[in-house]
């Protein structure tokens, strides 16, 4: 006779966890980006030294990183990824048994290919002050070459921020868009995973 306890019980609800977690972890990935993103952006204007302390990681934060991560927050929100994310918890009742999961290679493929479009995006995102920065600390070492009096120090770290901040907010439609696609894709694996189980 099966006797339903505590102890009989430990494994599957560790499995449920461990499908739970997995969603949670899916979900946030694409967040990962956007702050990796931004910190990529942040460092390369020279805002590195622009952290403050998030209370809800218990860690330093950087400005641009959690800039683009409550923009990210609230496209998230606006396309319905809450909604998304508990109707792919709730289709996991139906599409995994319980007690039947493991993690397999179709799982490790996904939690691979959902990291690498997590960095894409972040690249995605950051590439056009990338490029722009490279651009202007290219022309400011020919200038101090050229006009060696010039204090290209005083000069150089102020308009790398200025042009910096003037391409991130000239490209934010650009980044939303960015930001929009990759959810929408994260979305979607997640939902495939779920009825692929």
């Amino acid at each position: 006779v099966f006797q339903l306890n505590l102890w009989s019980l430990a494994p599957l609800i560790a499995l449920e966890m461990m499908i739970g977690l997995l969603i949670g972890f899916f979900a946030s990935l694409p967040f990962v980006g956007v702050q990796m993103g931004g910190l990529l952006m942040g460092q390369q204007m020279g805002l590195g030294f622009v952290n403050f302390y998030n209370p809800a990681s218990d860690s330093d934060a950087d400005l641009l990183g959690q800039i683009l991560f409550f923009m990210a927050l609230a496209g998230f929100l606006m396309i319905g990824g809450l909604d998304a994310i508990v109707y792919g918890l709730l289709q996991t009742f139906q599409h995994i048994p319980i007690g039947t999961f493991a993690l397999g290679e179709e799982t490790v493929t996904v939690i691979l290919s959902l990291l690498l479009a997590a960095c894409e995006m972040a690249l995605r995102i950051a590439a056009p002050v990338l490029a722009i920065i490279f651009l202007q600390s290219f022309a400011m070492g020919f200038v101090a070459k050229t006009v060696p009096q010039l204090n290209i120090l005083s000069l150089g770290f102020p308009l790398r921020i200025l042009i910096g901040l003037i391409i991130l907010i000239a490209g934010l439609v650009v980044v939303d868009e960015v930001i929009l696609e990759g959810m929408d894709s994260m979305l979607g694996t997640l939902m495939s995973w779920v009825k692929g189980q």
